[in-house]
């Protein structure tokens, strides 16, 4: 498993935070810095170069409001990538599987209104 192209494959070469074609950046939501784990829930295709411009600059820079979207994870936050929802620029709100899928919020409540979740 090749974690950046399997993150550039699901998130279809574009920004997740504002849907740019192109994004290079395979973003760490809980930052590799603070021992975030290189699987396919816990990254994201941000655009811009390094961790200085575009939505990954952004993201580095304003920590506290890229957390309350899910682009960032808190190193103190105990629950697992997979659990922490993040905003996608056209989905809204959704969760990444260990699998490399994405599960939006009107899936996610169907799956919990059957007892399939």
């Amino acid at each position: 498993m090749n974690v950046e192209a399997d993150c550039l494959t699901r998130d279809e070469h574009r920004c997740f935070k504002c849907g740019t074609l192109g994004a290079k950046n395979c973003h760490h939501r809980l930052f590799a810095s603070s021992g975030g784990p290189d699987t396919i829930e816990n990254r994201i295709m941000l655009c811009g170069s390094g961790n200085v411009t575009g939505c990954h600059g952004w993201v580095h820079k304003h920590k506290a409001a890229a957390m309350a979207e899910g682009w960032a994870i808190s190193r103190h936050n105990s629950d697992p990538p997979e659990e922490i929802p993040v905003r996608h620029w056209n989905l809204g709100l959704v969760w990444l599987t260990r699998d490399g899928g994405i599960v939006t919020e009107a899936e996610r409540n169907a799956r919990e209104d059957t007892g399939h979740g």
